[in-house]
This record gives structure tokens, sequence and C-alpha cells, in this order.
């Protein structure tokens, strides 16, 4: 087992960075090394968003096909965004013709937001349900992607030609189930089902013996999934819009570590975000362990809110020197949008502008 690596959750967020908007209900959150900002995807309005320093949020990318953009991931080699689109009924842009039934992936360059190529998924399957909802790129540019009601692993190579990876009834059931997926670099997939809270090994030369990742007990709903390191998974989890299927939920962040190349799994550390969070996907940024708050308890309820937030729940502790670092002493430093000389101490978090930070 590595020790160069640890995953340490705090007992209460550290820092909340505020993203305001009405009714934008971000499922996904990316950060663009580009720009210096968040991208963030909106269930409710299908365009990709890049954050403001004053919490604020403008468009970077419209496509009218884009009906729910839910999960995005970065191949910072190839300059490109990948953007899930599905329809889950409660778009502004959602129809009959497409609820329950798109399942696309949007390639788009990074810097200027064009349209690189438009992939097809559902047409794999076109008389399945679908909702495509989690996606991780593995070091060769292949695309891995969830679909919450079919029981589907995608496959979509670097020239954008769509495969189905992995297709078993383990996976099938009520509500949502396969969601956060992972591209290990030893040449297999970790995936959770939000329905058991259970996570999955599927090897990507024998996707068929797939197995399960033997844990000591359920993580409740889970939903988004970030490999810290090689043998550290953090696990979101929330009160979802199937929680009545599974009396484990709560919008929790778990930390597991595996000494068995994820054979099993045993959970080191977790943090209760309480009621008043439902966290989706987490980030690592500068040593930091980012988790979107979404407010998806407001959107499933019915209402509607102009309130989001990216927080800090804990930090990744590099050589363990976590003790050096004061985590209630992190405060996130934004730039202008002028030439900004930056200065911070250590752990503290940095978001340049659009202009030059030094």
């Amino acid at each position: 087992m590595s020790k160069s690596i640890s995953v340490n959750l705090n007992e209460t967020v550290l820092n909340s960075i505020a993203i305001v908007r009405d009714n934008l209900f971000p499922e996904s959150v990316e950060y663009n090394p580009n720009t210096d900002q968040f991208l963030l995807s909106s269930v409710t309005e299908g365009s990709i968003y890049t954050t403001n320093e004053d919490g604020s949020v403008s468009p970077f990318i419209e496509d009218e096909r884009l009906i729910s953009s839910i999960g995005l991931a970065i191949n910072e080699e190839q300059n490109r965004l990948f953007v899930l689109n599905s329809d889950g009924g409660s778009s502004i842009r959602s129809s009959p013709e497409t609820e329950n039934q798109l399942a696309t992936l949007g390639i788009f360059n990074l810097s200027t937001g064009e349209l690189i190529d438009y992939v097809d998924l559902s047409s794999l399957r076109p008389e399945e349900p679908h909702f495509v909802n989690d996606i991780d790129i593995d070091d060769e540019g292949n695309a891995y992607v969830t679909d919450s009601l079919s029981p589907i692993i995608y496959k979509v190579d670097p020239e954008g030609n769509p495969s189905i990876l992995l297709e078993d009834e383990q996976f099938a059931g009520e509500g949502f189930n396969l969601n956060g997926i992972i591209a290990h670099p030893n040449n297999y997939l970790i995936v959770t089902d939000s329905n058991d809270g259970l996570l999955y090994k599927v090897p990507l030369d024998n996707p068929e013996q797939f197995t399960q990742v033997q844990l000591d007990r359920s993580l409740g709903n889970t939903d988004g999934l970030l490999l810290a390191d090689e043998d550290e998974l953090v696990v979101v989890s929330n009160e979802n819009a199937i929680s009545e299927f599974n009396d484990e939920s709560s919008n929790q962040v778990f930390s597991l570590q595996s000494d068995d190349n994820w054979e099993s799994a045993e959970i080191i550390d977790e943090l209760d975000l309480g009621n008043d969070a439902f966290p989706t996907t987490a980030n690592i940024l500068d040593g930091e362990i980012l988790v979107l708050d979404s407010k998806f308890d407001i959107f499933l309820a019915g209402g509607t809110t102009d309130e989001f937030a990216i927080q800090t729940v804990g930090l990744i502790d590099t050589q363990n020197q976590g003790e050096n670092i004061n985590a209630t002493d992190i405060v996130p430093i934004f730039g202008s949008n002028n030439s900004d000389q930056l200065f911070a101490d250590t752990g503290d978090l940095i978001f340049g502008g659009n202009g030059s930070a030094n």
C-alpha cells in the first residue's frame, strides 16, 4: 500500500465557494486549467457555465442539443471537454421524444468551447431507456460512461467510436443504478451502483469478469467517485431520488483505502455534510478535496434556488505531512480580470482571473 498519499476529511466544511444563478442545479464540476475557472453542468438548462469571481456564472457552451448536461470530464492532453447529455424530464429543453431516451456525449475544445464530436450512445440500444450519468477517461484517451437506466457501461475511443464495454443485469433495477466511474491506471474500472451503495471492479481486458469490491457496509446512495491515489478513493453519497430503496442513504463523503488492488477496501474516514447539502461529485485541486453541493434536494422537491456551492471538505496529505497544515487557515484567493500578483500560505487555494496571475 502506498504511504505517500492519504486523504484527510474534516469534521466540518473548511471553505465554500458560492455559485449564484437561478435554478442552475449543476450535477458536475471540473476545473479548467486554461482559465483558472470551474466548469459547471446544468440539469435544468443543458448549457455549460464558467464561474466568475463574484459567484455568478457565465455561459461557456450553448448548444441546443444539450438538454441536461450531467457528467463532465477533461482531457488536458487533448485539450478536450467531455459532456454527457441526458433528459430526465426536468430541463427547460425536455421533450417526450428525448425523455429517458437521450444518451449522447459531446466533445468540445476546452479552450474555445467549439464542438469537436457528438456521439450518440443510445443508438447502441435504441429500444432501452437511457440516462448517461458519469464519465472518466483513461491514459490513452478512451472515455468510459455509465448509464443509470440501462445496465450498460459504454466505451468511446479517441476517434469518437462508441461501443458497449459491459452490459449485465446485475446493474438493472428500479431508479438510478450505475453511477460514478473511475478509470484506474491498473487497467480496470471502479464503478458504483447507487441502488445498492456498493463498488465494482471491472477489468478492461475481460469486463464480464467484474467483481464486487468487498466492503464492511453499504455506502448509501453513492454518486461521484474520485481517485486520490492508486489505493485511495473518495466516494460521495447523497439522499437522492431513490433513497426509498436504500435506508442507509445520507449526505456524506467517504475515504476508502485498498491494499489488494481493489478486491476489497476499508472505510478509513467519513464526513457527514448534514441536511443542508446535497453533494454529487468531487474533485482535487491544489491538495484540497472539493465537493459540489448541487442542491438537488430542492430540485427533486420541485423547489427553486439561486445558491449553490463548491465546498472544501478535506486535504490530500502528501509524504504524510498533513500535520504541518492548519486546515482551518485555508482561504480561497481570487484574482481579478487584470494582471495580478497573488500571495498565499501553505494550503491556500488560489483562483486566477482572466488576466495573468503571478
